[in-house]
C-alpha cells in the first residue's frame, strides 16, 4: 500500500436549492455517502491509502484545521475516492507516511465514537 494526500476534489460548492431539489425528486435512489456528502463541501485535503493497483482503497477528509471529517469506505458510505474506481492523477498527489496515514484514521475513528457516545447520551 502507498499514501497520500491531495487537494484535489477540495473546495466544492455546498448543494444549491436545484441539487437539494434533486435529491428530494430521487429520495428513492440510495446515496454512496450518507452520512458525510453533506460535509464534501468543508474538505481541504484528503488522505488517501492506494493499492498496488493504483486504486484508492481508505480516504480521511480533513477540514481547514486538519480535522477528520470524512473517511471512505464507513458503515454505509462508500467514499469520494474509494467509489471512482479509477486511480488518481499522479501528478496531483504527495506522497505521505503511512503512519501519518493511520494516525489521522485512529483520530477519526474516536471522533465518531465520541459523536456516537455524545448522541446517546442527550
Amino acid at each position: 500500500m502507498r499514501y497520500f494526500s491531495t487537494t484535489l476534489g477540495t473546495n466544492l460548492k455546498p448543494a444549491d436549492w436545484r441539487m437539494k431539489l434533486v435529491y428530494a425528486l430521487l429520495w428513492f435512489i440510495p446515496r454512496s455517502n450518507p452520512d458525510f456528502e453533506v460535509h464534501f463541501s468543508s474538505i481541504r485535503r484528503w488522505y488517501i491509502e492506494v493499492d498496488d493497483s493504483e486504486l484508492p482503497v481508505r480516504e480521511i477528509g480533513l477540514d481547514d484545521n486538519g480535522t477528520p471529517i470524512t473517511a471512505g469506505p464507513w458503515e454505509r458510505n462508500f467514499g469520494f475516492w474509494t467509489d471512482s474506481g479509477e486511480p488518481l492523477p499522479k501528478d496531483r498527489l504527495e506522497e505521505i507516511d503511512s503512519a501519518e496515514f493511520e494516525t489521522v484514521w485512529q483520530r477519526f475513528v474516536r471522533f465518531r465514537a465520541d459523536t456516537a457516545q455524545a448522541s446517546h447520551v442527550a
